[in-house]
């Protein structure tokens, strides 16, 4: 089964992963050293389809700071390189889910790209169990 706990790791790990850079906590203040990404994840909704399924939807988002602020030019062969690694399938735990919607922007102002991707993908649950019952004894007066 996967939980929103295992897709957020697996985000942070394939991050560090695919592009070798840090993926650091957003507890950070604004001395942090750079090239680094944070990350957030959004859920969407999450609803219970009947008994044994449940569908989640969440965003999932990668803010990268480049090494030279504000550098434009890195940020858009970041940008390549977060679509070919996401663009089709994400990958937790021993599940391939699909990627959908990728968007991405540049803030100029303040220096750092903001790449955005949601998923949806169901959870099944086991069904309760039961004993069986083996003898029936019927009291007729």
């Amino acid at each position: 089964m996967v939980t929103i706990f295992d897709v957020k790791k697996a985000f942070n790990e394939s991050l560090k992963k695919f592009t070798g850079i840090e993926v650091a906590s957003k507890q950070v203040d604004e001395n942090f050293d750079t090239p680094v990404f944070f990350t957030e994840m959004e859920i969407i909704s999450s609803s219970a389809l009947n008994k044994t399924f449940q569908e989640n939807n969440v965003r999932l988002r990668a803010i990268y700071f480049p090494k030279i602020e504000k550098d434009q030019a890195d940020m858009l062969k970041m940008i390549a390189r977060l679509e070919e690694c996401y663009r089709l399938n994400f990958y937790v735990k021993d599940r391939v889910l699909n990627v959908k919607e990728i968007e991405y922007d540049i803030d100029e102002e303040n220096g750092y790209l903001i790449f955005t991707f949601k998923l949806s993908y169901l959870i099944a649950y086991e069904k309760e169990k039961y004993d069986f019952m083996e003898n029936v004894e019927i009291n007729n007066k």
